[in-house]
């Protein structure tokens, strides 16, 4: 089951503030999880997980093209929860453009119902993660050996997109730091 994670009192932004909706992205088991789960405790705000891997636990990892529909269904329902809360901050591990990525990797094709949902996501920063730590198996990754040309599709569409991002590296405590200092520099 799904869930989206909220510290004990979530700070919210006023009514006629801005959110600060951040995707972590890149390619599987380079620490986008982990990272956000950091920023959420650090920064406050809204946790919004990735409500694929529920749907693949639930279904043992089984899917196909069609299972994307789905996916984007249920992201978009905690994604609209998250923003109803008004929350400073959204932390996201996940986005639609992940699920672009990984249907054209997967099945060859995107589907039309994620072109849609990739051209209305309004994140303000992205985080893309290297793939510069050990990959874990998990039951549900797919991809060991060509995380690094995985990585280089991310920037390369980054880059095309027009869509602001930092690339987040290192140990856990330097991708941390890096990050706060990315999100909280009053540059943005």
């Amino acid at each position: 089951m799904a869930y989206i994670q909220l510290p004990p009192k979530p700070r919210q932004a006023p009514i006629d503030a801005k959110m600060n909706k951040i995707v972590i992205t890149g390619p599987e088991c380079s620490g986008k999880t982990s990272l956000a789960g950091v920023l959420h405790k650090k920064l406050g705000g809204v946790m919004v997980p990735e409500f694929a891997r529920s749907y693949l636990m639930l279904r043992k990892g089984n899917y196909d093209q069609q299972s994307f529909r789905q996916i984007v269904r249920g992201q978009k329902s905690l994604e609209d929860a998250a923003f109803g809360l008004r929350p400073a901050w959204v932390f996201q591990d996940t986005s639609y453009f992940v699920l672009r990525i990984w249907s054209q990797l997967k099945f060859g094709e995107i589907d039309p119902v994620i072109m849609e949902e990739y051209g209305n996501e309004k994140a303000d920063h992205y985080l893309l993660c290297l793939p510069d730590i050990p990959w874990t198996q998990d039951g549900l990754r797919e991809n060991p050996d060509d995380r690094w040309s995985i990585f280089y599709l991310y920037h390369k569409a980054l880059i095309e997109s027009g869509r602001s991002f930092i690339i987040i590296d290192g140990t856990p405590e330097q991708r941390t730091e890096k990050a706060i200092q990315f999100l909280t520099s009053g540059e943005l």
